[in-house]
């Protein structure tokens, strides 16, 4: 036991740069990654949304030779380059399906983890504080979900504002290490923007202290200007067909937003959410995440008290980012608790910052032990998260995998689905055999699908049938005849195989008027 205390207290060592050492320490965190989600990935509800399946196909692209976009297919933000090669490694291996977009995702999560531990490694942090630490970042409440996701940019700016994160505090002052933080922040800028904001909050605080700051801002803007001209330029060159959150601008109309917004702040916080969704928590687990950011809130108010003058300018400079983040979502008229997936990530470089500086301090030690705690005790409620809005009760996979079977054991050819989101999961997965289209003639995502499937209802409409998910069906099911020849599949899906004019016509109307 004492052997123990002892080599618990003792300091961790400067790591060597050694890039082997590098590589294992991201393949261990990698792996620790894992295994914390087991709870998850073990569980019913372990499943991938529509979003996910788009980067899915963007790989599957990427390994046939074709081309694909920047941007997250179909829209001009969203830089989506990093998670499309991240899966494709996998699917190269795996094939597709949910698990190369998982580990795709825990690729570059545990990546940007590695960047952050190489950092404070040179703090000279006592070995349990630096655990500490670690187990921190890979369950982070935040990330425990989005970590393992693939959705158009979230994870890859997760990465980036990590290696900026090492770029500031570890490498040694240069040319090359001003450049390289404009490119990151280019990057991350470019893949989400609200998760650069709060932690852009480190690098102006880090300017500060330095001398030259012109010099060095210019540096860093001209590496910053230079990598969104060019990802802009490049990825510019794809049509953008997808309209984004059209924001809005008005007082009263912002404040509403902004209640609107908080009403998902703890759901944003902890992975229970899902786009407009505030997934119903455990109550146990409700009650810590509040724990959570109350002490969180606390000990940052005492460190802003007790830290040197020069170090106060740091929470200045967060006030203003916290200030211009609420100003940012309250523009968003659609309430989504993903929308604070950015602050709370700046949270938690600002807990590690304070904490690593005040490391001594019996505040500090008791806060990242009773975060730490806080955030292990989130694996436990992992089984109860989901990754889909319309929640039948059943293990997600097998579901799907009836679905499929019930619509290839009536030998169609192609299938008009009545939800977007389920055709990009049928498409990812069963395009190739099967093509999906949720009654679009332009302006897909992803049109290839929707062309095909048109062209073989126009040859012979007996080859095509209808699906997706029961309860939901557009208003089809008004139309005289349509529920006679619906069948439920597994609970959460049907199929009707008489695909009928009248029936898809409707669905075609449905789109339109909806606008897509």
């Amino acid at each position: 036991m004492k052997k123990l205390k002892s080599y618990l207290r003792a300091t961790v060592t400067q790591p060597e740069k050694s890039v082997l050492k590098f590589l294992l320490w991201w393949g261990f965190i990698f792996l620790l990654s894992i295994l914390v989600r087991l709870p998850h990935f073990l569980s019913k509800n372990f499943w991938f949304d529509g979003d996910e399946a788009i980067i899915g196909i963007m790989a599957q692209d990427l390994l046939a030779g074709n081309s694909f976009p920047f941007y997250f297919s179909g829209q001009n933000y969203g830089l989506s380059t990093f998670e499309v090669f991240s899966t494709g490694i996998f699917e190269l291996i795996l094939g597709p399906g949910i698990w190369a977009l998982r580990l795709g995702g825990l690729l570059l999560f545990s990546l940007g983890v590695t960047f952050v531990l190489r950092t404070i490694q040179s703090d000279q942090l006592p070995r349990w504080l630096f655990a500490a630490i670690l187990l921190l970042l890979v369950t982070f409440p935040t990330w425990y979900l989005w970590g393992s996701m693939v959705r158009g940019g979230y994870v890859t700016a997760f990465l980036f504002v990590c290696i900026i994160f090492y770029c500031l505090f570890r490498m040694k002052p240069s040319t090359v290490q001003l450049v390289l933080i404009g490119i990151c922040s280019g990057i991350a800028f470019e893949s989400h923007v609200l998760i650069l904001l709060p932690f852009s909050t480190l690098i102006a605080w880090w300017l500060l202290q330095q001398e030259r700051i012109l010099v060095k801002s210019v540096a860093i803007l001209t590496g910053f200007i230079l990598t969104i001209t060019l990802f802009r330029w490049f990825g510019y060159l794809d049509a953008a067909n997808w309209g984004g959150t059209q924001p809005t601008w008005g007082w009263n109309s912002q404040i509403e937003n902004l209640q609107l917004q908080m009403h998902g702040l703890v759901a944003g916080f902890s992975s229970f959410s899902h786009f407009e969704m505030n997934i119903p928590r455990p109550l146990w687990w409700d009650i810590l995440l509040k724990l959570f950011l109350i002490v969180s809130g606390i000990y940052l108010i005492w460190h802003f008290f007790y830290s040197k003058s020069v170090e106060r300018k740091q929470y200045l400079l967060i006030f203003l980012s916290i200030s211009a983040y609420l100003i940012l979502i309250s523009t968003i008229g659609t309430a989504s608790p993903r929308y604070w997936i950015g602050l709370f990530t700046g949270l938690l470089f600002w807990l590690i910052v304070a904490i690593c500086k005040d490391r001594t301090a019996t505040i500090s030690i008791l806060t990242v032990s009773v975060l730490c705690m806080i955030s292990f005790a989130g694996i436990f409620s992992g089984s109860k998260m989901k990754q889909h809005w319309y929640d039948a009760g059943v293990n997600e996979i097998q579901a799907f995998e009836g679905f499929h079977k019930t619509v290839r054991e009536t030998g169609a050819k192609a299938i008009f689905i009545t939800d977007n989101f389920v055709q990009y999961q049928w498409n990812y997965l069963y395009g190739k055999e099967i093509p999906a289209s949720m009654f679009r003639t332009k302006g897909e995502r992803i049109e290839r699908f929707c062309r095909r499937v048109n062209e073989i209802y126009k040859e012979n409409p007996d080859d095509v049938i209808m699906g997706g998910l029961w309860g939901v069906f557009f208003t089809m099911d008004t139309i005289q005849g349509f529920n006679d020849d619906r069948l439920q599949v597994e609970t959460k899906y049907f199929i009707n195989p008489n695909a009928r004019d009248e029936f898809v016509q409707q669905g075609l109307r449905f789109v339109e008027e909806k606008g897509g």
